[in-house]
């Protein structure tokens, strides 16, 4: 059964899968989310696909969903260097007064011009992981620095490799 969310209006989001279960994902990416899940906690990840709509931010959702977790969702476009300085430092340094892990979406983080935001935010993710964790999602990897990748293991919608596998395995712990 699909959940139907209705104080939303716009057809996109008042049908996006509200949990695991509703998604329609390869075999292996539903064991690497079923594993987030389990584990109780959703680590720093980078969801790519070079494909557009095969699901990255409604993934990111449903784990934010499924773990009970506060969120903050940013387009990408908006992640400049004084959005990191102030909004994001404000959320990602507070603690939640329901005990709830924090957790940002960044969206389509690998757009052009966004490598200074992107270098700040590298620095940022180390010193805020403790309350804070970042889920971002790209189409293009080659948009998202290498620095950033290292802290934000990489899972590749529809091929992962063994290499992604071990490199989420060893976030979750």
């Amino acid at each position: 059964m699909l959940s139907i969310v209705p104080n939303e209006y716009l057809f996109v989001a008042k049908y996006r899968p509200q949990k695991l279960e509703e998604c329609i994902l390869p075999e292996a990416d539903r064991k690497l989310f079923e594993g987030i899940v389990k584990s109780g906690k959703v680590p720093n990840m980078i969801l790519q696909s070079n494909m557009p709509g095969t699901g990255k931010t409604t993934i990111a959702h449903v784990l934010c969903n499924e773990l009970d977790v506060e969120r903050l969702f940013v387009n990408g476009a908006d992640c400049t260097i004084d959005f990191v300085r102030n909004d994001l430092t404000r959320f990602a340094m507070s603690k939640s007064i329901e005990g709830k892990q924090k957790v940002v979406i960044i969206d389509e983080f690998d757009r052009k011009g966004l490598t200074a935001a992107q270098e700040h935010l590298r620095v940022f993710i180390e010193n805020v992981s403790s309350n804070c964790a970042f889920v971002i999602t790209a189409n293009n990897l080659d948009g998202i620095i290498k620095p950033l990748q290292s802290r934000c293991p990489v899972t590749k919608f529809g091929n992962p490799n063994q290499s992604d596998k071990n490199a989420m395995m060893m976030a979750m712990c």
